[in-house]
């Protein structure tokens, strides 16, 4: 049901919505605009484009969104920008990869309560046979179930935020990979309250290329390189991942589903982990 077909007497607060984009027209950024706007009250939609070539932008004109050209894609400016570019009191903050479920904005809004500076999602991923075979070995490692994973130690995806609690974030230029963790970390430091929604389930798209294997180490590199300098993780905190990391790949391989996807995500832990230390 649209907003426009709701029940007398439900009334909700008019949000603006912002997402960073670039090159994002797959795997999903069509049914996402669709559902944004079936689903979400919005005021504004604010998108910020980091250089798309592939008719991002002009996608979502179609769709009535304000498109701020940046023209390069360091996450952490256009992260920092879309937040910025909110007015509303509540505003979403949504990843071009990710599809929420019809009722989302009612089940996060029904959880804000005035202690409560935002809502996350619980989420699944899937790549384009199902689940992807990294988030079943997570889900297995952690004792959860298959169904959806909880976002309990970072802020990521779709989330309802509370503009007033925000207002003196400040993400780092150079934060183009890890945006979430600044957010939670900057969250902890506020002592910001925030809640997990785990009824109205996120699905996030894995890139293709993931699904393959594919490993990018200059993302990799920056990552550990940034989560030192930033004081993201500790270094016992980064051994533990690194375990984790390598669990994982164990589980994968031992699934049978991907030689290529478990030694790519060795190959992430293990390069993260080499950067944090030594740089």
């Amino acid at each position: 049901m649209s907003f426009s077909q709701m029940a007398p007497g439900e009334a909700y607060p008019k949000v603006d919505v912002v997402m960073c984009t670039k090159d994002s027209v797959n795997p999903c950024l069509e049914r996402l605009l669709i559902r944004i706007r079936e689903d979400i009250p919005v005021n504004d939609l604010i998108v910020v484009d980091g250089g798309s070539t592939d008719g991002t932008p002009e996608l979502a004109e179609k769709y009535g969104a304000k498109v701020i050209q940046l023209g390069f894609g360091n996450r952490g400016i256009q992260k920092q920008m879309s937040m910025d570019a909110a007015k509303t009191d509540l505003f979403v903050t949504v990843d071009s990869d990710m599809i929420f479920p019809r009722g989302w904005f009612r089940s996060v809004y029904s959880q804000l309560d005035p202690d409560t500076a935002a809502v996350t999602t619980a989420y699944r991923e899937v790549d384009q046979k199902g689940l992807s075979p990294a988030y079943r070995a997570w889900s297995v490692m952690e004792g959860r179930t298959v169904s959806y994973s909880m976002p309990t130690e970072w802020i990521n995806g779709v989330v309802l935020f509370r503009r007033s609690a925000m207002t003196d974030l400040r993400i780092p230029r150079d934060m183009h990979v890890g945006d979430y963790l600044i957010i939670g970390q900057y969250m902890k430091a506020h002592r910001n309250k925030w809640k997990v929604n785990t009824e109205a389930i996120v699905t996030h798209y894995r890139d293709p290329s993931e699904a393959r294997g594919v490993f990018d180490p200059w993302e990799q590199k920056l990552y550990g390189h940034l989560m030192r300098k930033y004081r993201l993780a500790s270094r016992r905190t980064m051994l533990r991942l690194l375990a984790r990391s390598t669990l994982q790949a164990l589980v994968i391989l031992v699934a049978g589903r991907s030689l290529s996807v478990s030694l790519s995500r060795l190959r992430i832990g293990w390069m993260r982990t080499i950067c944090f230390f030594v740089t």
